[in-house]
C-alpha cells in the first residue's frame, strides 16, 4: 500500500454513518502530490457489532428490517396468503397472514381464512404450530438458520412461539473490492467492536445459545421435553442431557445412585459439584439426596489450619448446623416455637419436628423470636365461619387467590376446585388433555419450579396434585405474565414508576416494590429464578423472577457496590477516562484511575454474579441455611431517622441482604475480619412487614449459604415491633378521642367562666344603679 505523504492536498470525510455499532468512514486522499483522478483511493473502515434495528439494513441476526423481508412471504411460514411484515424489534410478524389450508391440532382440523390475530385457540408451548405461531418448542416448521440467509448456527423458538435467530451466524465475507481502474483501489478494513460475545460471562450474547445460567428463558419444557433441567455447556451451547425424553411415569427414587428430577444429588452422583461450589474445600457428600457440606471446611483465614468436620462426633463444627447433643445453644423457643424438644438429625441438620408451634413475635431490637400466647382467630374470620387461624391467615393474605375472594370462596379446598375448573381444565382442554389427566400433566409441567420446604418429594407431589395444582398453574401464569410485561416494557434498568407500570401491566398485585422513594429514581432490575412456594401446604405462592437494586447512574453497578469500590454513584465513569466503571471492574482495571494497567484483585462470586447480570436465586426458596450467617437485629438509627441491620457472615467477604415485601430489594455489604456487618438503610421502605435474609451466591447466581429469616416491621420510616406496629393506629385513635374530650372540657370550662363573669358584672351593674337612685 502506498504511504501517505505530507503533501496531501485533500483529506475529507465524505460519509459518516454512526449507530449502534455501525460506523462507516470513507477517506478520500491524494497520493504524493499527484492530482490525477486515477490516483484516488477509497478506504472504508467498517466497525461491526450489534445490528441497528430500524435502519432499513439487514444486519447481524435480524430476521427482517422495515420493508426488507429477506424475500420471504406468508407462504414461507405455511400460510396460504396475507401480508407478512416486520416488527419494531426486527422479527417477522405473521399476524396478517391468512390460512385457507388445513392445519392439524390434535384430532381437530381447522380451516380459516381470517387473519391469525383472531385465532384464540393457539396454545404456545404444546409443540403444535397453530394460529399465528411461527414455531412451537422444537417444532420449527422444518426451518433452519439457512432459511433466514445465515450460513450456520442453531435456530430456536422463543417463548412467544416466534423464530429466534440469536443462535444463527453468518460466515465472514470478503468485503474488499478493487475497481477496474488499476490505479484506484477500494479497500474495506473490518474493525470489530470490543464487545464481542464472551462465552462464560453469564450473559447470552449474539451467536450464543446460552451462557452459564442465562438460558434465554428456555427450559426442557419449552424445547418440547416433558421434564428435567436444562443447562448450558462450557461452549455456550444448550445441554439437554438432563432433560427427560419421556413423561415421568414413575416416582423419583432417592438412593438409586442417579440424581433425578428435584434431587440435588443421589449417592455418588453429585451432578459434578464439589465443595468449591460452596466456597469451601474438602469432600462434598450426599445425604437423603441433598448436598451435605458437613465435610466441607470453611474458607481458611490467614494462620488458620484447615480442618474437616466430622458429623456425629457430638461437636458442631464448620458447615454443621448441629452435631448430636451440640445444638449450638439453640432451642425450640429460640427458633420461634412455643416449646418442645429440639433435636439434631443424623445429617447434622436441625430437626424441629419435636417443637410445638405458636405464633411468634420477632423483635426489632434483639432479632430473636419471643414466644407469645396463642392468638385467637380474628373476628373478621369468625364472621365468615373460619375457625382455623392458618386458614384465616391464608384467606386474608396476599397468597390467597384473588379469583376465589372475588367469588366469595373462602375455603382453600373449595378454592382449589374452583380454580381447577375455571383455569386449569380449560388450559388442558385447549391442549387436548382430558380433565382426568390434567393434574398429572400440570404437575409434570411445573414440578421443577416447586419449593416444597420440609415436605419430601413424594409428599410434595401428592399434596400439589390433590389440593394445590390449580393454584400452582395460576402462580406460574402470574410469573409468565410479569416476565412478559417487564421484557416488553423495560430492560435491565427502570425508574420506580416504569417498573410499577410494568407490574400493573402484568396484572401483579400492589405493594410489590418495598421502596418508598422518588419514582424517578433508577433501579437495576436483576433477573432472578421464579419458584412456586408450596411449603405451607395451604397456598401456592409465586416468587417474582426479578430483584431490584438502586443504581442512580444506570451503569450496571448498584449504589451499594459503588460504595464498596469508592466510585461515584452519580457518575458512570468516575475517573473520566472514557470507560464506564462497570467495564473497568469487569475487565480488571481500576475505575478510580485513568492510568493503564490491570489490578491484581480478583472478583468474588457475588461480584461476578452481579456485575455480569447473572440470574440470581432467592434465599426464600433456595440455598442451605448456615449457622455462620445471621441477621442479629434491626434497630432505629442514632439520628432517629431510618434504621440499620446488623449480623454475621463469612469474614472479609461481600454478601447480599435480601429484603422482602414481595419483590426483593437486594442490598450489598462487606463484612469485617470477624465476619460482622452493618447496613444503614438510607432509602425508606414501605410501611408494613418485611423479611430479611443474608446470603451469598456463586458465579452462577446459586445461593450457597444463607441465614434464617428475620421479620421486622416499618411504620413511618421507623423500625417497630409487631405489637407497636399493630397498636399504632389504635393509639392514634385513642389519643385523638382523648384530645377531643380535653378540648370539650376546656371549651366548656371557658364558657362557664364567661357566663359567671357576665352574671357577676350584671349584678355589680344593678347594685350601682340602685345606689345612684338612693
Amino acid at each position: 500500500m502506498k504511504k501517505l505523504t505530507d503533501s496531501v492536498a485533500l483529506l475529507f470525510l465524505s460519509t459518516l454513518i454512526a449507530g449502534s455499532g455501525l460506523l462507516f468512514i470513507t477517506v478520500h486522499a491524494q497520493w504524493g502530490g499527484s492530482t490525477a483522478a486515477d490516483n484516488t483511493s477509497n478506504i472504508t473502515i467498517a466497525q461491526t457489532g450489534t445490528a441497528f434495528c430500524g435502519n432499513g439494513i439487514l444486519e447481524g441476526t435480524e430476521e427482517c428490517d422495515g420493508a426488507l423481508l429477506r424475500d420471504k412471504t406468508c407462504s414461507f411460514f405455511g400460510f396460504s396468503g396475507g401480508t407478512l411484515s416486520c416488527t419494531d424489534s426486527c422479527h417477522f410478524n405473521t399476524n396478517l397472514c391468512t390460512n385457507n389450508t388445513t392445519s392439524t391440532s390434535g384430532n381437530t382440523t381447522n380451516t380459516n381464512s381470517t387473519p391469525n390475530t383472531n385465532d384464540s385457540s393457539a396454545v404456545c408451548g404444546n409443540m403444535l404450530i397453530e394460529g399465528s405461531e411461527q414455531c412451537d418448542g422444537t417444532n420449527l416448521h422444518d426451518k433452519t438458520c439457512k432459511d433466514f440467509n445465515f450460513s450456520s448456527g442453531t435456530l430456536l423458538c422463543s417463548a412467544q412461539c416466534t423464530f429466534n435467530t440469536a443462535g444463527c451466524s453468518t460466515a465472514s465475507t470478503d468485503t474488499s473490492s478493487t475497481n477496474q481502474n488499476t490505479n484506484t483501489s477500494d479497500t474495506t478494513l473490518v474493525q470489530p467492536l470490543p464487545t464481542a460475545p464472551v462465552c462464560g460471562n453469564g450473559k447470552a450474547e449474539e451467536f450464543e445459545e446460552c451462557d452459564t445460567a442465562d438460558l434465554r428463558g428456555l427450559s426442557c419444557q419449552s424445547l418440547g421435553l416433558p421434564a428435567g433441567t436444562l443447562s448450558c455447556s462450557s461452549l455456550c451451547r444448550l445441554d439437554k442431557t438432563r432433560c427427560s425424553t419421556t413423561t415421568l411415569t414413575t416416582e423419583v427414587v432417592c438412593g438409586n445412585g442417579v440424581a433425578e428430577i428435584n434431587e440435588e444429588c443421589d449417592g455418588t452422583d453429585l451432578r459434578q459439584k464439589s465443595c468449591a461450589q460452596f466456597g469451601r474445600t474438602g469432600t462434598l457428600r450426599c445425604a437423603n439426596c441433598r448436598f451435605d457440606t458437613a465435610s466441607c471446611s470453611t474458607v481458611p483465614t490467614e494462620n488458620t489450619e484447615i480442618t474437616t468436620a466430622v458429623c456425629n462426633n457430638n461437636k458442631a463444627e464448620a458447615g454443621e448446623e448441629c452435631d448430636g447433643t451440640d445444638l449450638r445453644g439453640l432451642s425450640c423457643q429460640s427458633l420461634g416455637a412455643a416449646g418442645g424438644t429440639l433435636a439434631c438429625g443424623s445429617d447434622c441438620r436441625i430437626n424441629k419436628s419435636g417443637c410445638t408451634t405458636a405464633v411468634s413475635t420477632p423483635t426489632a431490637t434483639s432479632g430473636e423470636s419471643a414466644p407469645t400466647a396463642v392468638v385467637p382467630v380474628p373476628e373478621r374470620c369468625q364472621k365468615l365461619g373460619i375457625t382455623d387461624l392458618t386458614k384465616c391467615d391464608a384467606v386474608f393474605s396476599l397468597d390467597f387467590p384473588q379469583v376465589c375472594r372475588d367469588a366469595n370462596i373462602l375455603d382453600t379446598m373449595a378454592c382449589e376446585e374452583f380454580i381447577r375448573k375455571q383455569v386449569t381444565d380449560k388450559s388442558c382442554e385447549n391442549a387436548g388433555i382430558t380433565s382426568e389427566g390434567c393434574p398429572d400433566t400440570l404437575l409434570t409441567k411445573y414440578q421443577d419450579r416447586l419449593y416444597c420446604g420440609s415436605f419430601s418429594t413424594e409428599e410434595c407431589r401428592v399434596m400439589v396434585k390433590n389440593q394445590l395444582v390449580g393454584q400452582v398453574a395460576v402462580a406460574a401464569e402470574e410469573q409468565a405474565s410479569i416476565t412478559r410485561a417487564i421484557n416488553e416494557k423495560i430492560g435491565n434498568h427502570a425508574t420506580i414508576k416504569e417498573l410499577t407500570e410494568a407490574l400493573e401491566q402484568g396484572h401483579a398485585t400492589g405493594g410489590l416494590i418495598p421502596l418508598k422513594i422518588d419514582t424517578s429514581r433508577t433501579l437495576l432490575v436483576q433477573p432472578s429464578f421464579g419458584t412456586i412456594d408450596v411449603s405451607s401446604g395451604v397456598t401456592a405462592r409465586a416468587t417474582i423472577p426479578y430483584a431490584i437494586m438502586t443504581d442512580d447512574d444506570g451503569d450496571g453497578l448498584s449504589n451499594d457496590l459503588e460504595a464498596i469500590y469508592g466510585t461515584n454513584p452519580k457518575n458512570s465513569d468516575s475517573d473520566n477516562d472514557g470507560y464506564s466503571d462497570t467495564e473497568e471492574i469487569k475487565n480488571g482495571y481500576d475505575p478510580l484511575s485513568p492510568a493503564p494497567g490491570k489490578t491484581e484483585r480478583e472478583l468474588s462470586p457475588v461480584e461476578h454474579a452481579l456485575i455480569n447480570y447473572t440470574r440470581i436465586e432467592q434465599p426464600v426458596s433456595s440455598g442451605t441455611t448456615s449457622p455462620a450467617f445471621a441477621i442479629s437485629r434491626v434497630e432505629n438509627s442514632e439520628q432517629d431517622t431510618g434504621y440499620s441491620l446488623h449480623g454475621k457472615a463469612t469474614p472479609n467477604s461481600i454478601v447480599l441482604i435480601y429484603v422482602y415485601s414481595e419483590m426483593p430489594l437486594v442490598l450489598t455489604v462487606k463484612t469485617d475480619a470477624d465476619g460482622n456487618w452493618s447496613y444503614i438503610v438510607t432509602d425508606d421502605l414501605t410501611d408494613g412487614k418485611h423479611t430479611a435474609y443474608v446470603a451469598v451466591v456463586d458465579d452462577y447466581g446459586k445461593v450457597t449459604e444463607k441465614s434464617n429469616p428475620l421479620s421486622f416491621f416499618v411504620r413511618q420510616a421507623r423500625a417497630a415491633t409487631l405489637e407497636e406496629f399493630l397498636n399504632s393506629e389504635t393509639r392514634v385513635e385513642i389519643e385523638t378521642k382523648s384530645n377531643s374530650l380535653l378540648r370539650y372540657y376546656i371549651i366548656s370550662g371557658i364558657g362557664v367562666i364567661c357566663i359567671a363573669l357576665g352574671l357577676f358584672g350584671f349584678m355589680l351593674f344593678r347594685r350601682q344603679r340602685q345606689s345612684s337612685h338612693v
